[in-house]
Order: structure tokens, then sequence, then C-alpha cells
């Protein structure tokens, strides 16, 4: 291929271009135009796209991506790479989760895929830009951000195909040592399940660092580490991946909620090791006095920490994860 064009971007063999590409009108007629980052490689190979902030809170990519396209040298580089920093422009706008501009139906980007020319307003956000993908990608890379600015764990879409085999393959490669099949569920109609159910192209889900401002330059640097890492295990740049010696494969994901409103306090940080029984949070009234002792039900590991000082009855405090090493 010598030539990619994606929106605005025309970019030839061994050259980079930056651009835009039109999603949608606002009811000016303007243009919602998401940012475009191609780096064409002077050999040949497959097309890796690497997309952030499809909620508009969750933006550690959004960091990430500029840094591997600045240093990326496409010279060097075999096949070609997209970088998306931030998929949900309206979103990141207002600093939300969803779409602003949905008056009625689902504002969620990511529950929508592969989106309805004529359908509602995020339907059609979904539709021009999975266009774009599908006439482009070979692998996805969907970063997005936990609560807990400490949360770092790799997704693959569980399924009986040939692509969420590679899936696997590819979040293994990506480095971090913590995964996550995703069962056909509430992610059906997520970006990365429509793309290994319905086009077999290999996908994962990156959870890493927090939404918002709660992420620190050692998640940025975690989540360009990885996509190195995919760099090399397509081949696309010389070198191997930097992986871990084990992995923790999640079998059960377990969410704690509160059964009491108040002061939250943790015991616990993400990404450390729990036993069923252990007393991992407290929550206490605004006079000091304990109201709920929090104690994990598993043997596993702690996926995310809510870190609000608060919290609601029903309220979500930790999520923990059952599984085992390999």
């Amino acid at each position: 291929m010598t030539k990619i064009e994606i929106g605005s971007v025309s970019v030839a063999k061994g050259e980079k271009a930056n651009g835009t590409l039109k999603i949608g009108e606002l009811p000016d007629a303007s243009p919602i135009e998401i940012p475009v980052m191609v780096v064409n490689g002077r050999g040949d190979g497959p097309t890796l796209w690497v997309q952030s902030a499809i909620h508009g809170v969750e933006l550690c990519g959004t960091f990430a991506i500029p840094k591997i396209v600045k240093e990326l040298d496409s010279s060097e580089l075999n096949g070609v790479f997209v970088g998306i920093p931030a998929v949900n422009v309206p979103a990141v706008r207002v600093q939300g989760r969803g779409n602003p501009y949905e008056q009625f139906a689902h504002p969620d980007l990511n529950r929508v895929f592969p989106g309805k020319q004529d359908g509602t307003t995020t339907e059609q956000f979904a539709h021009a830009f999975f266009t774009q993908f599908k006439a482009h990608a070979n692998y996805l890379i969907d970063i997005h951000a936990a609560h807990d600015p400490n949360s770092q764990w790799t997704i693959y879409p569980k399924m009986d195909n040939d692509a969420s085999k590679e899936s696997l393959t590819l979040a293994k490669n990506y480095g971090l040592p913590v995964i996550l099949p995703s069962v056909p569920g509430v992610l059906a109609s997520s970006m990365f399940a429509v793309a290994v159910r319905d086009l077999g192209i290999p996908s994962i889900i990156l959870e890493v660092g927090g939404t918002s401002t709660t992420y620190g330059d050692k998640m940025v640097d975690i989540t360009v580490q990885g996509i190195w890492n995919i760099l090399r295990y397509l081949k696309m740049i010389s070198g191997e991946p930097t992986l871990p010696e084990k992995y923790f494969m999640i079998e059960e994901q377990v969410v704690m909620n509160s059964k009491k409103g108040g002061v939250f306090n943790a015991l616990i940080k993400a990404n450390e090791k729990v036993s069923r029984g252990q007393h991992i949070g407290t929550i206490f009234d605004f006079y000091g006095e304990e109201r709920e002792k929090i104690v994990s039900t598993v043997d596993g590991i702690v996926l995310n920490v809510n870190n609000e000082p608060l919290t609601m009855s029903g309220g979500i405090t930790f999520q923990l994860a059952r599984g085992s090493e390999e």
C-alpha cells in the first residue's frame, strides 16, 4: 500500500502526517472532528490501530499515543501505525464519559458499535468512525482507564474464533501481568468485541491509570511501553517484547458494594493480593464511629479501589478478581 487516507490525512510510504476525521455535525452545521495521527512505514506489514478516550474521561492513552508517533521512525517501520488520541471528542470537551449531545438514546459510544448511518447521534458517530477502522485496521488497541490511578490490566474478547485466540496472544504480548477475558454481555456492542466477532480483527482493551486527573507519568509510561511491545511482537519494529514471568488469568470479577453510607477508608491498593475474610476497608460516620467493616469474599487480587472519600449505601468500594497464575 503506497498511501494511507483517513479523513484529512493523506500520507505516503515512509512519512508521517496528522489530521482530522469528521464524525458528525453540530446544530450550527460545523463539523465534529477527531484527531488522527498516521505513521506509514517504509516497509510492508500490518496496520496497528491504537485509540484512546472512547470514554471522554479516560485519557491516559491521549498522552501515550503522541509519544509513540513522535518516536516512531517511519523509515524503520514495517506497516502502518494509526493513532487516535481522542475518539470521543464531544465527551472530552465536557470532561464526561458519554456523548453530551445524545438526548434520548444510549450516550455511551462504546455500547453502540458498529453504529448506524441513519441512527441516533451516538450511533452515527460510531458508524463514521468504525467505517474508517474496518477499512484500514488489522489489529486494535483500545486504551481505557479505571477509577483507580494504579489500575493496570488487559481485557480480550473471549469468543470461539481465531481472532479471539490471537487477541489473547496480543494481550499477553502487551506485557501487563493481569488479563481479563470478556465474555458476551455488557460489552457485546463495544468496538473491540464487534471487531473480533464480526471482522476477525484481534483486539484488546487496556485499563490503565485513573479517570480525568487521577493518573500520572508512571501509567503513561506503562502504556507507551506496552504499545512498543505490540509493535515488536508484530515485527513492525526490531526487538522483542519485554514480558512478565507469569500472568494472572482472571476467572471471576467480584464487585464489593457497601451496605452503609459514610466516610470510606480503603486498607488495600490496586494490584495487591487479597485473601478471603481479609479486612480490606472500613466505613465510618462523621463522628468517627465504625459503621461497616468490608471483608474480601475471594482469594485473589485487587483490580480497582474507589478513591472517593465518601460512599452511599450500595456504592462500589472495590473491584476484586479471582483467578490463577500461569
